[in-house]
């Protein structure tokens, strides 16, 4: 569940109070993006399904809070925790496709409608979801990667230089916040690692053949 609450002592725990008080459990808390008094979390629930209704309303009856978008099962984003767990196999020898395998925790940490990575003629090198029409999605990459600057975000999606290439990342609904567009460099620092550090290749033939 995002929701959004006022960014002062208090607010969260008055929104926890509410789950708990009809039955819900708060596995984890995210924080999408703070500012101008007004913080953005991702909160985790575990609650049988008649439940998330009363929940939804119990929380938007807190003054100033407002949920944004419920998502049930599987479909949820990934915790920080389980992100960092997740993207820490592509240091793995034994992960035969790393940067497939990397697109596929972008996609789930941000919720995204999909994730690509391109390589200096746009094409792709690796990517989940539903993409866009492949000769847009080429001109779209080359076009923006000679803007200035490394990091481009436009409506719904956000473009980070990846070596020659980019990362790009997308979704509509809710559209990705600041700090989520942010953490596109991250995510492409990894990917340009994954493309061109010799030294890292170098270290996963040697752990592999070991």
């Amino acid at each position: 569940m995002r929701v959004w609450l006022p960014d002062r002592p208090g607010s969260l725990a008055a929104v926890a109070a509410a789950i708990s008080e009809r039955g819900g459990d708060v596995v984890a808390i995210d924080v999408v993006d703070r500012g101008a008094g007004t913080a953005i979390d991702d909160i985790t629930i575990e609650v049988e399904a008649e439940g998330v209704q009363a929940i939804v309303t119990g929380v938007s009856q807190i003054g100033e809070a407002a949920v944004e978008e419920v998502r049930r099962g599987g479909g949820w984003r990934l915790s920080r925790a389980e992100t960092l767990l997740a993207a820490s196999a592509v240091l793995d020898p034994d992960c035969a496709e790393p940067l497939q395998h990397l697109c596929s925790v972008i996609g789930q940490s941000a919720g995204a409608d999909w994730v690509a990575v391109t390589g200096t003629d746009g094409a792709v090198l690796a990517s989940v979801g539903c993409l866009p029409d492949a000769t847009w999605l080429e001109n779209f990459a080359v076009g923006v990667s000679m803007g200035p600057g490394s990091l481009a975000v436009t409506e719904g999606m956000v473009f980070a230089s990846v070596a020659e290439g980019g990362l790009l990342v997308a979704r509509s609904i809710p559209e990705l916040s600041a700090s989520e567009a942010e953490d596109a460099r991250g995510w492409a620092a990894i990917a340009a690692l994954l493309r061109r550090d010799p030294a890292f290749h170098a270290s996963r033939r040697v752990r592999a053949a070991g």
